[in-house]
């Protein structure tokens, strides 16, 4: 039997507010009986309380390496010949 820990909130809108409240609303105790964590270090999150543990990426930089492997990938400037679906 697995026990759920964490509720991870990706949505970059409410940065885990709603995940507070939904638990709230159950009974659950946040961090007592789970812990909350959001993306993106939204700064009006800095004053809600217990703290949301958040996790920032490098988004801009993360796109731009992205983009350049794909691009200096030789194969890829080669057209692909796919057989026609029927």
């Amino acid at each position: 039997m697995s026990v759920l820990t964490c509720v991870f909130r990706g949505e970059r809108r409410d940065g885990g507010r709603r995940a507070f409240a939904r638990l709230r609303a159950e009974g659950i105790s946040v961090p007592a009986d789970i812990a909350v964590a959001g993306f993106d270090d939204i700064p009006t999150l800095r004053d809600v309380y217990p703290p949301l543990t958040t996790v920032r990426l490098p988004l801009r930089q993360m796109g731009e390496m992205a983009a350049s492997l794909v691009l200096s990938d030789t194969r890829l400037a080669r057209p692909r010949h796919h057989p026609r679906l029927r």
